[in-house]
């Protein structure tokens, strides 16, 4: 059937089109997440981390491109393109390994970031419930906001004359990649609410094309891997049968000398 044999080309056409909408949605909201991570202050690496996302979202994008363009060329025959060793050493069995290798790393790039994108919308939009709840809530907020980031600066509570606190555990129990005492100690809700409004959509329309370029990389990955097998199969097929027709040449009388 025509589209079980051509199913490497739909999927690879697929994610890439899935890679290109994701780029294309997280550039246009990075913008409006972007300030809202940086009102957050220098606490936080989210603001780093968003920029970043979207950068993969582009290599992602192209790398898909590129996959999709060798498929397209070890699939269909253009003999103006065949007459280039570029394209002929593109359509091996090794480059599609090389690719699928590839595939697999962005696969796992996009993994994490969308991880750290899914940590960052969750604490954002936290954030941005209290400053929803009124100035009352939100000064008690920042009360306890303060508090934790001196506390994990200075080592000490001034509110606290028992000294009860241990930094030394407090420092134990922080998160390690998303530094809680970090963001603490930074953190003005005063600065960040002002930045707030109408911030879940964009955020999530933020991480969701995160994940929709997470899923396109795993879809490559799935056809780079159905393209380089049966191009393996064809480069065996073409070795044997060379060295059939090799064969009767060696065996008389006139072959290639011992």
């Amino acid at each position: 059937m025509p589209c079980v044999k051509d199913s490497n080309v739909y999927a690879s056409s697929i994610a890439f089109v899935m890679s290109f909408i994701a780029f294309c949605a997280g550039a246009a909201a990075i913008g409006k997440v972007g300030e809202a991570f940086a009102s957050m202050g220098s606490g936080t690496s989210h603001a780093a981390w968003a920029r970043m996302t979207v950068i993969h979202l582009g290599i992602s994008a192209f790398f898909n491109l590129l996959s999709f363009c060798c498929i397209c060329l070890s699939t269909f025959h253009f003999e103006q393109a065949m007459r280039f060793s570029l394209a002929h050493t593109m359509t091996t069995a090794t480059a599609f390994c090389v690719l699928r290798i590839c595939a697999f790393v962005t696969f796992l790039v996009q993994l994490a970031y969308s991880s750290l994108m899914m940590v960052g919308m969750t604490t954002v939009l936290t954030l941005d419930f209290i400053c929803h709840m009124g100035s009352t809530t939100r000064f008690h907020a920042q009360e306890v906001i303060w508090e934790i980031g001196n506390f994990t600066l200075t080592g000490r509570d001034p509110f606290d004359p028992y000294y009860t606190g241990s930094v030394s555990e407090s420092r134990a129990a922080d998160t390690k990649i998303v530094s809680v005492a970090s963001m603490m100690q930074h953190l003005s809700l005063e600065r960040f609410c002002p930045f707030s409004e109408n911030l879940g959509q964009q955020l999530f329309i933020f991480w969701l094309s995160s994940i929709v370029s997470l899923v396109s990389q795993a879809l490559m990955a799935i056809a780079l891997n159905g393209e380089k097998e049966r191009i393996s199969l064809h480069e065996e097929h073409d070795e044997v049968r060379g060295i059939s027709a090799l064969a009767p040449l060696v065996g008389s009388p006139g072959g290639s000398p011992r």
